[in-house]
C-alpha cells in the first residue's frame, strides 16, 4: 500500500505552494511568468469564498498502519503457507561404531597375548625338560666305576723289581 506523500498528493517541502488561501512564492531570482501570476490571483480569489477548507491533507496514520499490519499479516500467512516443516534427525554418532571397533580389537589384542603366553609356556617346559635331561647325564658320567683292565695292557713289559 502507498502512503499520501507518494501519491504527489503531499510532497513535504512543496505542500505551500498547494495550500489554499496562500500566495505562491517564487524562489527564483527571475520574475514570475503571467501564467503564475494569474493562478496567484485565482488562488488567492477562491481563499476568500472558501476559509473554512483544510490547508492541507492530514495523513490517516491509523488507517495506515491498519494497512500495513494487514499486509504484514498477509505475508506471513503466505510464509507459513510455504514454509517446509524441518524434521528433527538424530546425529549419527561414531561412539558406537568406535566402541564396537575398539572391542573386537582389544579381543583380538587379548587372542594374540594369550598365544604369545602359551607359546612362552611352551618354551619353558622344553628348557626346563632340556636341562633336566643334560642334568641327568652329567650326574651319570660324573659316578667313578671300575673299569676293566684293557687288553694292551697284559702285552706290556713287567717293571723289574
Amino acid at each position: 500500500m502507498r502512503a499520501p506523500w507518494d501519491s504527489g498528493s503531499w510532497d513535504g517541502g512543496n505542500c505551500a505552494e498547494r495550500r489554499e488561501g496562500h500566495e505562491m512564492k517564487s524562489t527564483s531570482t527571475r520574475a514570475p511568468s503571467a501564467a503564475a501570476m494569474q493562478s496567484t490571483r485565482s488562488v488567492a480569489s477562491t481563499s476568500a469564498s472558501t476559509s473554512t477548507s483544510k490547508p492541507y491533507t492530514i495523513p490517516d496514520f491509523a488507517a495506515l498502519h491498519a494497512a500495513q499490519a494487514a499486509h504484514l499479516a498477509a505475508l506471513r500467512a503466505s510464509a507459513a503457507a510455504a514454509r517446509v516443516r524441518t524434521v528433527p534427525v538424530a546425529p549419527q554418532l561414531s561412539t558406537d561404531a568406535r566402541a564396537v571397533e575398539r572391542a573386537k580389537f582389544e579381543e583380538a589384542l587379548r587372542e594374540r597375548e594369550a598365544e604369545r603366553e602359551r607359546d612362552r609356556e611352551s618354551e619353558r617346559r622344553e628348557k626346563d625338560e632340556r636341562e633336566r635331561e643334560e642334568e641327568r647325564e652329567a650326574r651319570r658320567r660324573a659316578v667313578v666305576r671300575a673299569h676293566g683292565v684293557p687288553g694292551w695292557y697284559r702285552d706290556a713289559p713287567k717293571r723289574k723289581e
